[in-house]
């Protein structure tokens, strides 16, 4: 969807186990999507593509630097998590990155959750998407968006396209 929306290079990370996973679900879609968007997305192609590639927060990646916008979803499950985490965000970021990081909150795991706030306001200046912007169809009171951004302005939310 980002591909299709965002006209970008996509890449879709995780441990090296699950991206069998990853590539099956950019496969099982992306000819949908690629339709819809009038555009071939798939790796080795000008333009946008998606790709699923592994990565472990604290090892060295071939992923390029620095991304324009990075999306996380529930990456942190515990304390432990967090300084890695947020060394990775700021390994694949500069200094225009944005990052929209979520969180179900429905998982309890406050600990995690609060240790990131503090840790990523060492670096960013954060803030919490607001409702009303999320889209309609996927918002839920339990999950928390973060918007991270160096740059002295608020999130612009006339970039939030409706399907």
């Amino acid at each position: 969807m980002a591909a299709k929306l965002l006209q970008c290079h996509c890449y879709l990370t995780d441990l090296p186990d699950v991206v069998p996973h990853l590539q099956h679900n950019i496969d099982s879609n992306i000819a949908d999507i690629a339709d819809s968007a009038d555009a071939d997305l798939s790796p080795g192609r000008p333009g946008s593509f998606v790709r699923a590639t592994a990565y472990q927060w604290g090892e060295s990646t071939a992923l390029p630097r620095p991304s324009g916008l990075i999306l996380a979803a529930d990456c942190l499950y515990d304390t432990e998590n967090v300084e890695p985490f947020v060394d990775a965000l700021l390994e694949l970021s500069g200094p225009s990155t944005e990052c929209l990081v979520a969180f179900d909150t429905a998982l309890n795991r406050w600990g995690a959750y609060d240790a990131f706030l503090a840790h990523a306001q060492e670096h960013w200046r954060v803030e919490t998407l607001p409702w009303e912007v999320q889209l309609k169809g996927f918002r839920k009171n339990e999950v928390k968006v973060y918007w991270l951004s160096r740059e002295p302005q608020r999130f612009d939310q006339s970039v939030l396209v409706e399907p």
